[in-house]
């Protein structure tokens, strides 16, 4: 493997988006209190 190509690969991080938005942030706390199962299964067709 050329050495350019093993730097990218030591680079790469997988995170999840959790990982950037507080636990106190609105959103964050919608989705702990709304449950999106009913939603999700309407829009699956789309």
């Amino acid at each position: 493997m050329p050495e350019c190509a093993k730097m990218v690969m030591d680079l790469i991080e997988i995170v999840g988006i959790e990982d950037f938005m507080p636990r106190d942030n609105l959103l964050h706390k919608i989705d702990i209190v709304v449950d999106f199962t009913s939603l999700y299964e309407m829009v699956e067709p789309l």
